[in-house]
């Protein structure tokens, strides 16, 4: 029994139907076969494809210091509070406020 396997079991919840208890068992095989797959020798395989990736597309690229790049107007002003986290800081002021001695 895996460690997933093991964590799941100790959670208390409602059985698992049949078809859900083999699609699971479905999946951790195929985690299992992938997992096979990735070797070092695979990882540095993939790296050097990455690279040269880069390398035969560089003349693609545009330069940054050609590039304009800011921040939030050059960090001047910050993001706006959405309503969601208002809401959420006015009901942490009101339940501090209470809590207060």
């Amino acid at each position: 029994m895996t460690a997933a396997e093991k964590e799941f079991e100790e959670k208390a919840i409602a059985p698992e139907s049949a078809k859900t208890k083999k699609a699971r068992e479905k999946l951790m095989k195929q985690l299992e076969t992938e997992k096979i797959l990735f070797t070092p020798k695979a990882l540095k395989s993939t790296v050097e494809k990455i690279h040269k990736w880069i390398g035969d597309n560089s003349t693609n690229r545009v330069k940054v210091e050609n590039k304009g790049i800011r921040l939030f107007n050059q960090n001047k002003d910050a993001a706006r509070v959405s309503k969601k986290v208002q809401i959420i800081a006015e009901t942490l002021k009101r339940e501090l406020n209470q809590k207060t001695y």
